[in-house]
């Protein structure tokens, strides 16, 4: 496997979603009620959640298998079993315009999430500021990078082996949904699934 990490990019990436999540839930405005309530918040990250959830299972066992390396020689299963659970990515992009259309109606409504809403655009590295509504599209391109890595995996396995096999049956499995994705691209923002890794 090559230098990248996906135990480190799930694991902080994981974290910024959940720290947003906390923010908004605790925060009250000048008149003491809550930024946003509850369930514009769901309608806002709609998928969110179940994406969550499924990097979170894939980094828990990611770490299983790589502290238990000796034992178990394999991660091409860790995705395969979770196919069904990849189109995920279809349904939030599906429904990715209206949720950024409630974000923009909550943010021109309540001062208070809108400056949350900033504060989480400046939390990058060198000052670097990116728009919420893009790190919420980012969150697809996950999808390339499980295929990157399932790639550079391949590449230093034997041929003969079975997990050979079961990681070009990842890899395929990947690049489909990474196409499915593309395809359900509507709002003129397109996310490369060619180009290089993006971290």
């Amino acid at each position: 496997m090559t230098g990248y990490s996906p135990v480190e990019e799930e694991e902080k990436k994981n974290r910024n979603k959940t720290d947003f999540q906390k923010d908004v839930g605790s925060a009250v405005g000048d008149d003491g009620q809550p930024v946003l309530d509850d369930e514009r918040l769901r309608e806002i990250l709609n998928e969110l959640p179940d994406i969550y959830m499924l990097h979170s299972k894939i980094l828990t066992e990611l770490e299983s298998r790589i502290r238990h390396w000796e034992d178990s020689q394999r991660i091409a299963d860790i995705f395969l079993s979770r196919k069904a659970e990849f189109l995920v990515f279809t349904t939030y992009i599906g429904h990715y315009d209206r949720s950024m259309g409630l974000l923009e109606d909550s943010c021109r409504a309540s001062p208070a999430f809108a400056a949350i809403v900033q504060k989480f655009e400046e939390q990058k590295p060198a000052g670097e500021r990116v728009s919420f509504k893009h790190q919420l599209l980012q969150v697809i391109v996950r999808v390339a990078q499980y295929r990157l890595l399932l790639t550079d995996y391949l590449n230093n396995l034997s041929p003969d082996s079975k997990e050979y096999e079961d990681t070009q049956a990842a890899v395929a499995m990947m690049s489909d949904i990474a196409d499915q994705v593309n395809d359900s691209l509507k709002h003129g923002v397109s996310v490369n699934f060619t180009s290089e890794r993006q971290q």
